[in-house]
C-alpha cells in the first residue's frame, strides 16, 4: 500500500480510480470488465450509468474497450465505451438524429417548394380560360410526389434518446 492509500484509509475516504479495460459480460444494467492490466482481478457488475439519473447510459458489446469510474474497490460504472449503443435519457424519446440524412431530407423539401414557386413567377393568366394554364404550368410539378420520412432514414442507430 503507498502512503496516498494509507491516507485514504485513516481518513475512511473511498479509493477511486479509472481503469482501462476491456467487456467479457453484458448483461441488464450491468457489464463484467477484464482490466488490461491482466494481473488484476475482473470487474463484476460494474453498472452502466451513475444511480437512475436517465442521463447519458453507454451500452458496450462484448470485447469492446471501456474505461470505469470506480467508487469503491468493488464497485463503479462505465464513463465511456469503444463500441456499442449510446442511451440518452432512458431511450424513451425515440432516436438522436443524423445530421446528413436530416440535411438531405430538408434540401429535397425546399427544392420541391422552389419549384412551385418558379411555376407560379413564370406563369401568366390568360384570360377566359377557367385556370387550364395554371394546371398546365404546375401538372408536372403535382405529378411528382416526394417520398415521406420514417425515423430509420434520419435516426442514428448507435444512439437513442
Amino acid at each position: 500500500m503507498n502512503i496516498r492509500d494509507a491516507i485514504r484509509n485513516i481518513a475512511g475516504t473511498p479509493s477511486r480510480s479509472i481503469i482501462l479495460g476491456y467487456v467479457t459480460a453484458v448483461k441488464d444494467d450491468t457489464v463484467d470488465v477484464q482490466p488490461y492490466d491482466e494481473t488484476a482481478a475482473p470487474l463484476l457488475d460494474i453498472d452502466l450509468q451513475v444511480g437512475d439519473t436517465g442521463g447519458l447510459v453507454f451500452r458496450p458489446e462484448v470485447g469492446a474497450t471501456v474505461l470505469v469510474a470506480m467508487d469503491s474497490d468493488t464497485t463503479g460504472f462505465v464513463i465511456n465505451a469503444g463500441a456499442g449503443n449510446i442511451n440518452i435519457n432512458g431511450g424513451s424519446h425515440g432516436a438522436v438524429v443524423s445530421i446528413e440524412p436530416l440535411v438531405e431530407k430538408l434540401n429535397a423539401l425546399e427544392n420541391d417548394l422552389n419549384d412551385l414557386r418558379t411555376v407560379f413567377n413564370n406563369w401568366t393568366p390568360v384570360a377566359q380560360d377557367g385556370g387550364a394554364a395554371l394546371k398546365t404550368a404546375v401538372g408536372s410539378w403535382a405529378s411528382q410526389s416526394l417520398a415521406v420520412t420514417q425515423t430509420a432514414d434520419i435516426a442514428d442507430d448507435r444512439l437513442s434518446h
